[in-house]
C-alpha cells in the first residue's frame, strides 16, 4: 500500500445492527459492563494498542457477491494476475499515467458463498477523488459503512469520510512529507 492511499474497510450497516444491536461510534476497544471487549475483535497482534480486526457482518445479510463485483467493475479494472479462478478473491487496480493508484479487494467465503472481507484504497493525490466518490455512492446504494485503519466508523458521505481522511496518515503525508517521516521516526506517529 502506498503511503498516499487511504484505506477503508466496507461493512454492511444492517449486518452490524443485527450483530451488535446498533452502530457503535468506533470499533476500537470498547469495554462493556462485564469487562469484555465488545466491539474490538482480537487479532494476533491484539497486545498492541488499538489492534483490531474488522467485524465480519456480511454473513448476516443477503447480498450476492457477483452483484458487488459487477458494480465495482464499472469503476476500476480487475487485476487479473491476482484473481482466484473460482472468484473467491477478486481484486481491482488502476493506474492513471502513474499518477493515480486506486484498488479494491473482495474475498468470498468458499463454504457460505458470502462476502467475507471487502476493502478499497483511494489515492488521495487524485484531486477529484473520483474513485472514492464512486465507492461512497455504491455504499449509499447498498447501505454500507466504512471503517478506517484506526477503527473509526463513517457513513457513506463526503463529510464523514472527509473527517476520516483529515485524521489519516496518508493525508498527513501529503500535507507535509518531511514532518510525517520525522513523526514516524520519533514515535509520535504510528503506522496504520
Amino acid at each position: 500500500m502506498a503511503v498516499w492511499q487511504f484505506h477503508l474497510i466496507v461493512i454492511p450497516k444492517k449486518g452490524v445492527i443485527k450483530k451488535y444491536g446498533n452502530v457503535p461510534d468506533t470499533f476500537r476497544a470498547f469495554v462493556d459492563t462485564d469487562g469484555f471487549r465488545k466491539y474490538a475483535i482480537p487479532t494476533k497482534d491484539s497486545m498492541e494498542e488499538g489492534a483490531f480486526s474488522a467485524p465480519n457482518c456480511w454473513n448476516l445479510i443477503e447480498i450476492e457477491p457477483t452483484e458487488i463485483i459487477q458494480q465495482i467493475d464499472k469503476y476500476v479494472k480487475r487485476c487479473k494476475d491476482y484473481d482466484d479462478s473460482d472468484d473467491l478473491y477478486v481484486s481491482w487496480k488502476t493506474h492513471v499515467r502513474n499518477v493515480i493508484d486506486n484498488d479494491a479487494e473482495l474475498i468470498v467465503n468458499k463454504q457460505t458463498g458470502k462476502i467475507e472481507e471487502f476493502s478499497f484504497r483511494a489515492d488521495l493525490r487524485d484531486k477529484s477523488l473520483t474513485f472514492l466518490k464512486q465507492m461512497i455512492e455504491l455504499a449509499k446504494r447498498y447501505d454500507w459503512l466504512f471503517l478506517d485503519a484506526k477503527g473509526n466508523i463513517a457513513n457513506p458521505n463526503m463529510s464523514e469520510v472527509g473527517h476520516l481522511i483529515k485524521i489519516s496518515n496518508p493525508f498527513r503525508f501529503l500535507q507535509n512529507p518531511e514532518q510525517f517521516f520525522t513523526d514516524l521516526q520519533d514515535g509520535s506517529l504510528k503506522i496504520e
